[in-house]
């Protein structure tokens, strides 16, 4: 998911976009969104925690891999947060 929900909408509507998602997000679904779900959800008031709701999923390892010394996809790479609905 690329976090478009900030640019289109308000707070509310962010919140609703979030709180759908969490609803029908099915145990065991990997999400990766754009930027991590912590900083797209941090000034929204959510009726969960995202910590409750999905286990992030390191990749700095992986980031590194694929970037093959490439700071600019480095960069971007690390911008993304992958997660495991719990």
């Amino acid at each position: 998911m690329n976090n478009v929900f900030s640019f289109f909408l308000d707070a509310q509507e962010q919140a609703d976009c979030f709180e759908f998602v969490h609803r029908h997000a099915k145990k065991g679904c990997f999400i990766i969104h754009n930027p991590d779900i912590e900083t797209a959800t941090a000034h929204l008031k959510l009726s969960f925690t995202v910590s409750e709701w999905v286990e992030k999923i390191p990749t700095e390892d992986d980031c590194e891999m694929f970037a093959n010394g490439n700071v600019d996809v480095l960069s971007d790479c690390k911008m993304l947060g992958f997660y495991r609905v719990l």
